[in-house]
């Protein structure tokens, strides 16, 4: 079921600004609540400090959005964002595929928190930042700061990662496509293929339908993260350095990063790993009225999703009513040079590097 009626505003306060972000609320059968973003008209960042009462609240609000003066009802909640729900949103956002990791130094190293360095460690974005976390777990356990040191880094680092992973681990990927195939891998060569050809096309027909239904061009994963970020925006200052160069600074620590919104590139690193705007460029792009949605990476977009589903894998057609050339019709198939191993083929995964195999005592 769905509420239906006037379209409501969630208000996120922090500091000096309110974090307005358009939508309406959705209970569900099982009297559960989602607010579900509007991805038209998305969140604003409202000037709060001349704002005496929640008459003037709305009229800023209808002014952000360019309602100001039409027949429109609005409703309006708001959540209290403190210290710890902001550092839920952040870990939220930094969360990553470092799991793995952080399970084997939890299972062999216990009692002093190094599962939580070894997270910090793999999901920092700066190799600065990867030392001093580093240093930590050092003084904490060396045992476990050596484990880490014999494991490339390039395997489990944001920091030290060549590539451009997009916070994916391509691991993950093959991993959950060899479970799906699990069922078929001892069967013929051909009931195989039939089988992997069936799964990718239920595959593709769901994303396809998926992909018919999305509003607006960012998925809704991708919004609930930009979303989190616009919230963590509020906090900073921002002083332009020239018409794309900004510096955000963190109120609290003066520290600040430089953002350039022409080439994309900021120092705090996440817009390069991540290929998502950052809280500072966020924060850098309101200053010059820019949706937030406009810095996000290609890779992120719809279309780049739908062009990934757009192909189609046909049925294999009966051997009857295909015409075979008469050159392959005389070619004689030898099967391969090389020698197969003794025993069936192994099923169980393989340990990626540094992974501890857990042993199950009945």
């Amino acid at each position: 079921m769905t509420l239906t009626g006037a379209r409501a505003w969630t208000v996120g306060l922090c500091n000096s600004c309110v974090v307005v972000m358009a939508g309406r609320w959705i209970m569900f059968d099982n009297g559960a609540w989602d607010f579900k973003i509007d991805n038209d008209r998305m969140g604003r960042a409202v000037e709060s400090s001349k704002i005496r009462g929640a008459e003037e609240l709305k009229t800023c609000i209808l002014a952000a959005y360019g309602l100001l003066g039409r027949e429109v009802s609005a409703e309006m909640s708001y959540w209290l964002n403190d210290g710890e729900s902001e550092m839920q949103i952040e870990e939220r956002y930094k969360r990553n595929s470092q799991s793995g990791g952080m399970r084997n130094v939890n299972d062999k190293y216990k009692g002093l928190q190094q599962k939580a360095l070894v997270g910090r460690a793999g999901e920092a974005f700066r190799v600065s930042e990867f030392k001093e976390i580093m240093k930590l777990i050092n003084l904490t356990d060396w045992r476990c700061w050596d484990y880490l040191e014999k494991i490339d880094k390039k395997l489990w680092t944001r920091s030290h990662f060549e590539g451009e992973r997009f916070n994916v681990m391509t691991s993950n990927a093959a991993e959950s496509l060899n479970n799906a195939l699990l069922p078929a891998r001892d069967s013929p060569i051909m009931a195989l293929f039939e089988f992997i050809r069936r799964k990718l096309c239920t595959w593709y027909v769901s994303r396809r339908t998926e992909i018919s239904k999305m509003k607006g061009n960012v998925p809704d994963n991708i919004q609930k993260i930009l979303v989190e970020q616009l919230v963590l925006s509020t906090g900073l200052l921002v002083m332009p350095c020239s018409t794309w160069l900004f510096e955000v600074t963190h109120r609290p620590t003066n520290f600040g990063f430089t953002v350039d919104l022409d080439k994309r590139t900021y120092t705090c690193l996440e817009f390069q790993k991540l290929g998502l705007p950052c809280r500072h460029a966020i924060a850098a792009g309101s200053c010059r009225n820019m949706q937030y949605t406009m810095f996000v990476c290609k890779h992120h977009l719809k279309e780049t999703w739908a062009e990934t589903v757009r192909g189609i894998i046909l049925p294999v057609p009966d051997p009857k009513d295909v015409e075979v050339p008469a050159e392959i019709l005389t070619v004689d198939l030898y099967p391969p040079t090389t020698k197969r191993t003794k025993g069936r083929p192994g099923i169980k995964r393989k340990l990626s590097a540094g992974e501890i195999p857990v042993r199950l005592l009945c």
